[in-house]
């Protein structure tokens, strides 16, 4: 599969088989995020990787509501350790770039779970300290995003798109 169809397969599942994740696809998935292009090469980004159905299920609904979480069979809470850009950057590094390395650590997780024939939901949406209180995670980690994984227990059809006309000004020669 070339990288066009695997943008075009990856979609936001909400849903899941009973079928748990091997190590390896495991290993896999996090090669891949912490593959991801990333300010300074300071990787600030870290991952809690929940496993169990039990833990899962106590994410909903003080953590995150939807009661369709509780089927992922794996949850990668992505968080960030801004203090190295913080001290180069100031408050650039701190409130932006260590946002940014997440999002592209996130984006990779999801195409490499695309690319195996998993699902997987990019959260945003969820309660920061109670997720925090949860897994112990200490004060200078920042969860970010929660990244539920597991089979699709259905196919998710492609959701539109803006025409690119809508979302693109381009500036300089030739425009």
């Amino acid at each position: 599969m070339n990288f066009y169809e695997l943008m075009n397969k990856r979609r936001s599942v909400r849903g899941f088989t009973e079928r748990e994740l091997t190590d390896d696809e495991i290993s896999m998935l996090l090669e891949a995020a912490t593959a991801a292009p990333n300010a300074c090469n300071y990787q600030s980004w870290h991952f809690y990787v929940v496993r169990g159905r039990e833990k899962i299920s106590g994410f909903v609904p003080t953590i995150y509501r939807g009661e369709w979480f509780r089927s992922s069979a794996i949850v990668f809470v992505v968080c960030t350790d801004a203090e190295k850009l913080g001290a180069r950057f100031g408050e650039r590094g701190t409130d932006l770039f260590a946002i940014q390395d997440t999002a592209c650590a996130v984006d990779h997780l999801m195409l490499m779970a695309a690319g195996l024939g998993l699902g997987s939901c990019f959260v945003g949406a969820f309660d920061e300290v109670e997720c925090r209180r949860y897994l112990g995670i200490p004060e200078g980690r920042r969860p970010v995003a929660l990244v539920p994984v597991g089979e699709p227990a259905t196919d998710t059809p492609k959701r539109p798109r803006k025409p690119i006309g809508e979302v693109v000004t381009f500036v300089g020669e030739d425009s």
